[in-house]
């Protein structure tokens, strides 16, 4: 029953071995003993492991010039290029077309990505995409022309972009090329929030649809209906390319493809399961790793239960169909929303209800016209216009119903165990004797993975967001978190210098969210520089905001817009004028105005179980001496060093009266500033002070407790015993 979908996950159970060896292991036991394709299980698992271990050659040394064609659609200030020697990301502010000759010169990029539980993993994602190196430019020269379906896909989206109609225009290219870099990121991040993201997705609707519309154009200038169905499947690798070969095309087409061939050639149907397996297992001889995408894992598990629950959709309604349809494949996807995005849409199947039936009878097909006719476009716009602003309108009416996700931290084990669970209650549930119980234990497990073990501990985190600062606070005993500071950057690229968001979405919402913190009762931004508030409106958007703590000094542009918009949406604002609480903080405000934007830094003191952690923010000497004047410094368990470990702070006068047994200094990884400063690290040698670095350790997590335990995240922390030797 299903061999190739069996050996299938088989080299999914083997993935995740080679990641998380010690508990697949206990799992992968138990599918051999209990499946009943087990031999199938284990040849899909053993032939993963081969591929991967041949797929396996020592890093390509990066030459000083690449030559090569752009591969693929450009990110904002990155592509990946693809040359004799192999594919490589080039970082730039050169945004080539797709497909075009570019000429490279440049060095190896030394400087690492932030490291943080839960954020996005650039290593994993170089190793997936089969990336040989980074390379930062110094010269690019992308003028040479494109080459194949590259070229031919640039010219398409030059063409659509020539017609006008903003919204319409961008909902064709991700729906008919996968290109989703002209939708808004607000919107995009509403889609997610609703769980209507995957229709934006290049599917089995989409490629089904086009496919069909070739087919159908072709019997009507005169083939016989073998021969369009031949060139239909001669269409389809071309389209895949056309899309961007995203995991969700290429299985749609593959399997499509091999259907049509098998039928044509053979006389006979094949088992959809089987062909689902088959293509995933092709995928991954190709891509071995292409198994950590979250676009291949959603596309294969909910086809799997969409096609093992056919059964049920037979001679029910429109309307019912389409609400068991919408169900389904939320069930599907819960599992990949719990391990990528640690939380579930609770109004997901609602969102559905309307944007299948838009997407499928309107948006799709209007933009497949477009896209096939390209003067077509300014007649069908205007009605994706009405649409879309008629799927907005139904987003905000389910934004006002409270607690529309449910963010539950992440689920560990949860998420693979949920997903093998939702495959087997699909797959009995024709059987009426054990409906009942598969269902039972699939409830069984989401709740156990769910309920978290009572903890009454306090957990501070230095967040590695580079070159800046955030540190998040999290009392387990009153459920309350805090964020002192949210990291950031300005990008100068433009007419006007705007706000960076990457750090944001890639490291500090996820590990909120991962923490399962989906509120922030306090935000304290200790001074006005971007790198300590640059993603406070980036964080608001994703997670509610109670309270905003600011300086009392006169703010910038930036920081002053953020505040008028976040009081506007209700987020009550508190300028620090003097020593306040806030919550188990206690701000300490400097007691008169400097001329140094660093020496305007809020001080927070954290206190627990008899601990003391001091945060400065980026004072410098000239507060530093006020503050010890005054008699305003405690003695400290814990000190953040000011100002990233910059030589004008952490002077001799302020350890001496912090007497501090551990310093945490948040610095990004060979910064150009060369933080932190040798004399400092000296300065804290010499006292016998333990130092921790983020740029050495990732992500810090501190639990306060009786005892300091200190935990990093991509290596131990530093210890400098040995630093002058």
């Amino acid at each position: 029953m299903y061999p190739f979908f069996y050996a299938f996950t088989g080299s999914l159970a083997a993935s995740w071995a080679w990641h998380q060896p010690q508990p697949a292991a206990f799992l992968i036991l138990g599918a051999v003993l209990l499946l009943p394709c087990r031999w199938a299980f284990l040849a899909g698992a053993l032939l993963w492991t081969a591929v991967c271990w041949l797929d396996e050659a020592p890093p390509e040394k990066v030459p000083e010039t690449l030559t090569g064609y752009v591969s693929g659609v450009p990110k904002e200030y990155s592509f990946l290029l693809d040359t004799e020697t192999g594919r490589f990301r080039i970082i730039s502010d050169v945004e080539p077309e797709p497909g075009a000759y570019c000429t490279i010169e440049g060095a190896e990029s030394t400087e690492a990505e932030p490291q943080a539980p839960y954020g996005y993993n650039q290593a994993a994602a170089d190793r997936r995409d089969g990336v040989s190196g980074a390379v930062f430019t110094s010269a690019a020269d992308c003028s040479g022309g494109g080459r194949g379906v590259n070229a031919f896909r640039a010219f398409r989206l030059n063409a659509l972009e020539a017609l006008g109609g903003s919204r319409p225009e961008a909902w064709v290219k991700a729906l008919i090329y996968g290109s989703r870099e002209s939708i808004d990121a607000e919107e995009l991040n509403r889609y997610q929030q609703f769980g209507v993201i995957h229709l934006l997705a290049v599917s089995g609707m989409h490629v089904g649809l086009l496919t069909g519309m070739f087919w159908f154009i072709l019997l009507r200038i005169g083939f016989t209906k073998q021969t369009a169905a031949l060139a239909a499947v001669m269409f389809l690798p071309v389209y895949i390319i056309l899309a961007g070969e995203a995991p969700s095309v290429i299985r749609a087409g593959s399997m499509a493809a091999a259907a049509a061939l098998i039928y044509l050639f053979a006389g006979r149907k094949f088992d959809g399961m089987d062909l689902l397996g088959a293509a995933g297992i092709g995928m991954l001889c190709f891509e071995p790793f292409l198994v950590t995408s979250v676009g291949f894992q959603l596309s294969f598990l909910t086809s799997a239960v969409l096609l093992l629950s056919r059964p049920f959709f037979k001679e029910k309604g429109p309307l019912k169909t389409l609400i068991l349809v919408s169900v389904t494949a939320q069930a599907g996807a819960l599992p990949v929303y719990l391990y990528h995005f640690y939380e579930i849409p609770l109004l997901s199947a609602a969102a559905n209800l309307l944007f299948v039936p838009a997407v499928g009878l309107v948006l799709l097909p209007f933009s497949a016209v477009s896209a096939l006719l390209p003067p077509a476009g300014p007649v069908l716009f205007p009605v994706m216009e009405a649409v879309l602003h008629s799927l907005t309108i139904w987003l905000d009416l389910l934004e006002r119903i409270p607690g529309t996700m449910w963010t539950i931290g992440f689920p560990g084990l949860l998420a693979p165990v949920s997903a093998a669970a939702v495959v087997f209650v699909f797959q009995t549930f024709q059987r009426q004797k054990i409906r009942v119980l598969s269902l039972v234990l699939l409830f069984i497990i989401l709740t156990a993975g769910m309920i978290r073990p009572w903890d009454n501990n306090l957990y501070i985190h230095f967040l590695d967001v580079g070159q800046g600062d955030a540190v998040f606070i999290e009392d387990r005993e009153s459920g309350k978190n805090y964020l002192v500071d949210t990291g950031g950057r300005v990008r100068y690229g433009g007419d006007e210098p705007e706000l960076d968001d990457t750090y944001c979405h890639r490291n500090t919402a996820p590990f909120l969210k991962g923490r399962g913190a989906a509120v922030l009762h306090g935000v304290i931004i200790t001074h006005d520089h971007v790198d300590h508030y640059g993603s406070l409106r980036c964080l608001s958007r994703l997670v509610r905001i109670d309270a905003l703590y600011i300086p009392e000094a006169p703010a910038g542009a930036f920081l002053s817009e953020m505040t008028a918009e976040m009081a506007g949406e209700g987020t009550a604002v508190y300028p620090v004028d003097k020593d306040m609480q806030a919550g188990l903080l206690q701000l300490l405000p400097p007691d008169r105005l400097f001329e140094n934007v660093n020496n305007q830094s809020i001080l927070t003191l954290i206190q627990h179980k008899g601990k003391r952690v001091l945060l400065t923010g980026d004072i410098e000497e000239e507060a530093e001496a006020a503050l010890v004047e005054a008699g305003r410094i405690p003695e400290v368990d814990v000190l953040k060093a000011a100002h990233h470990g910059s030589s004008s702070s952490s002077t001799k006068g302020f350890l001496d009266a912090a007497l501090p047994e551990a310093v945490v200094i948040s610095a990004g990884r060979d910064n150009r500033y060369g933080h932190p400063d040798e004399e400092v690290l000296r300065r804290f040698f010499e006292r016998g002070i333990t130092v921790y670095r983020t740029d050495e350790s990732g992500t810090l997590t501190l639990q306060l407790d009786e005892q300091l335990e200190f935990q990093g995240y991509s290596r131990k922390p530093a210890m400098y015993e040995q630093f002058l030797q």
